[in-house]
């Protein structure tokens, strides 16, 4: 099973990479942790004796653009006509409780700010009553999940399978200022998945494939539920009493790493994950709203590293190679995550 990661930052690029990358190669070498925002996609690892951890990830993301292709397009708000941006802020607690050796029982209890505003090159903290910003705090969307593994050796062949069921406890798209400041997805979601890997002293490899099911949901949807940027700003989901259909998904990730440091308590390795990410488009009272489906490809080059029970990632998570109604940062962002196992 996956070691716990206790604390994890996602900067913008030009924020703090050379010095977040001097600190970890300081520190030693991690397994190699898939990283998918609040879905949790890990390749399995051995539990050790602790039988209850808890983790902390914070996650602080800034977008500016909105992808369509291989080609950006600025999030343009449909009433003033200036650019808009997205500022997005989770610290996610995790606790697990290992059931048997192989079998953990989790439970994520996310807190978010979420953010839209006037795009400005320089950081800028308004406050919420400043005309034009429409933000939002607070409980995000609860997880429950099971995880496995089909070994509990670190070196060879591993397998498992992940279970979770996504409770609606944050504010969705549809009943929040702007769709982009929402803290959760407003729906309930089971997110049915299987993972298997390899690991010798040198090389690692990993795929792990999730699906998603998102329930349909009746919603009185207000006027700015902004589901997509066109060329005239924001396309927005019908207004009032709507049936908003279900959404069908999947996501995936394969990596590989090489371990070019490595003894019996310490561990630096470089590695390169591709991810993959699909989503069906809106529905609204049975008809489709003419928008296509959520689509990421995309690659994130990494270092990581491990010291006994302290592991830490560095990595890049680039611009998307391909991308289909995705808000994203046009320069990338450096990923920081720390972790440490009971």
């Amino acid at each position: 099973m996956p070691r716990p990661r206790l604390f994890s930052l996602t900067f913008p690029k030009s924020a703090w990479g050379p010095l977040l990358a001097a600190a970890l190669v300081c520190l030693g070498a991690g397994p190699a942790l898939a990283d998918n925002d609040w879905l949790g996609i890990e390749v399995p690892r051995p539990l050790d004796a602790g039988r209850f951890s808890m983790n902390i990830k914070l996650d602080q993301t800034e977008r500016q653009w909105w992808q369509e292709g291989d080609h950006p397009r600025t999030m343009t708000d449909p009433n003033t006509g200036l650019p808009d941006q997205q500022d997005l802020i989770t610290i996610d607690t995790r606790l697990d409780w290992q059931v048997k050796p192989r079998l953990i029982a989790e439970l994520d209890v996310p807190l978010v700010f979420s953010q839209v505003s006037p795009s400005s090159p320089t950081p800028q903290y308004y406050d919420v009553n400043t005309p034009g910003v429409s933000g939002s705090q607070g409980l995000g969307d609860l997880r429950l999940g099971l995880r496995t593994a089909l070994r509990d050796q670190d070196l060879g062949f591993n397998a498992g399978w992940t279970l979770s069921v996504v409770v609606p406890s944050g504010l969705g798209p549809e009943d929040a200022p702007t769709t982009l400041a929402s803290t959760g997805a407003g729906r309930w979601q089971l997110i049915p998945g299987f993972v298997i890997g390899g690991k010798s002293d040198v090389w690692e490899s990993w795929l792990q494939v999730n699906g998603l099911a998102q329930l349909g949901d009746p919603a009185t949807v207000g006027q700015n539920a902004y589901v997509s940027w066109g060329p005239e700003g924001g396309i927005a989901l019908p207004s009032g009493g709507v049936w908003l259909g279900p959404r069908y998904g999947a996501d995936s990730v394969a990596g590989l790493a090489w371990a070019w440091y490595h003894e019996d308590t310490t561990r630096i390795a470089l590695a390169i994950e591709a991810k993959v990410h699909w989503l069906s488009p809106w529905t609204a009272d049975g008809r489709g709203l003419g928008l296509a489906a959520e689509n990421t490809e995309g690659l994130t080059p990494e270092i990581q590293a491990r010291y006994g029970r302290f592991s830490a990632i560095a990595g890049w998570q680039a611009q998307y190679i391909w991308a289909t109604e995705t808000p994203f940062s046009l320069g990338g962002d450096i990923i920081f995550d720390v972790a440490y196992t009971f």
